[in-house]
């Protein structure tokens, strides 16, 4: 009875040591029976390969079920230690993972152009994104620095070098994950010369530049919605806005300037759908224009008025005909109406008739040669008929 139990129990060891042996090949038998039953195919989408510790050694993925593994993940003592990955599916690794000893990601590199080289660097902290490295034209140096705010989940700050020299030229802020602000030395001076700040909804709320180039921020434009509204802009250097464009859905609608430096706007332009077409001056500043002019759709001069008195009424009307001056009309005594009309032909007087008494009618005519005075007539006892008549010599 003692040799049976003894036969017995060395019996036992050996089935037991052998199905130990056994185990890795039988689990993976195990986990490849599965997906095989149920796809009807003749490749394992999951391979697993142990270790002589039947600890997990390597696993390989089909993803796309091609019978051509597109991941591999190698372990040490039963944990992840590095990956390799196909993402695009096109044969060629793209993505190299590195793992912490818990099994958490340490770093990965990925090739993002698909030339066969890491382009793309982020390094982890506990298991989350903390940086991203990115090489965009494929120097094998990184041009651009994203940081992740802690945890890894939000985009914290990214700083670009859109020329490739080395040095940021870019640097974008976000709050929440949204972008709050951008800063960018578009002219690769080494100073920033446009700051945009955008609302939460990612929409941008104001641009300033610098135009000249000089470090000071002389231009400001505002946006509601993302459509621009206004743009002010200091152009005296000055530090102050003495220039303000206001825009209707994105098309300039209004132009304000002030000219002289005493903080009010003495210059206003108006424009009908992007076109200038009234520009009023106001040099005192009273409200009350000395000079409004209205423009045609190609931009020349169709009428001008002007308040010469200051009174806050126009006084003398000046016409245009494709930009040429052709006719002034004048109220020379205040009272609304034109009492001297004068037709011209640019800055030169051709023909004029004069209301002198102010009856409403002309009684007084003067015809021009080369701009001088040629002649004149005059009905100074209002019967329709003039009464005098001048001749002038080639001085006028």
């Amino acid at each position: 009875m003692q040799t049976d139990r003894a036969e017995s129990n060395w019996l036992g060891y050996r089935v037991a040591a052998a199905t130990r042996a056994l185990a890795p090949y039988l689990a993976l038998l195990a986990a490849v029976a599965v997906p095989l039953a149920g796809a009807g195919a003749g490749c394992p989408p999951i391979e697993l390969l142990y270790d002589e510790n039947e600890d997990i050694h390597e696993k390989h993925v089909d993803h796309n079920r091609d019978c051509e593994f597109d991941e591999f993940v190698y372990y040490a003592s039963g944990t992840p230690e590095r990956a390799e990955k196909d993402t695009d599916l096109d044969g060629a690794l793209d993505v190299w993972i590195f793992y912490e000893r818990d099994g958490g990601p340490s770093r990965q590199e990925q090739d993002t152009t698909g030339d066969g080289k890491a382009d793309r660097w982020v390094q982890y902290k506990d298991g989350k994104a903390s940086i991203q490295l990115d090489d965009k034209n494929a120097d094998g140096k990184a041009d651009t620095t994203l940081t992740y705010e802690v945890g890894g989940e939000q985009p914290e700050r990214l700083e670009e070098d859109t020329n490739f020299d080395g040095k940021p030229d870019r640097i974008t802020t976000y709050e929440n994950g949204a972008v709050a602000a951008i800063e960018a030395d578009k002219d690769h001076s080494g100073r920033p010369d446009v700051h945009a700040r955008f609302n939460s909804d990612g929409s941008k709320s104001v641009e300033e530049q610098d135009t000249t180039g000089d470090g000071k921020y002389d231009a400001a434009i505002y946006y509601e919605n993302d459509v621009k509204v206004r743009l002010e802009e200091d152009t005296t250097g000055d530090g102050k806005k003495n220039v303000v464009t206001f825009f209707e859905a994105g098309v300039i609608a209004k132009k304000q300037a002030d000219t002289t430096g005493d903080g009010h706007f003495d210059r206003v332009a108006r424009y009908q759908d992007g076109i200038e077409r009234t520009q009023i001056q106001d040099e005192d500043g009273d409200g009350r224009p000395e000079r409004v002019v209205h423009l045609d759709v190609d931009g020349k001069m169709e009428r001008e008025e002007i308040d010469s008195s200051g009174d806050g009424k126009a006084n003398l009307f000046r016409f245009y005909a494709a930009g040429k001056r052709v006719r002034e009309e004048e109220d020379s005594d205040g009272n609304g109406e034109a009492d001297i009309i004068t037709i011209v032909d640019g800055d030169t007087p051709i023909h004029r008739e004069a209301d002198t008494n102010g009856d409403g009618r002309k009684d007084t005519v003067v015809e021009f040669r080369d701009g001088k005075k040629a002649k004149q007539s005059e009905d100074r006892n209002a019967d329709g008929q003039p009464d005098v008549r001048y001749t002038f010599d080639a001085e006028g």
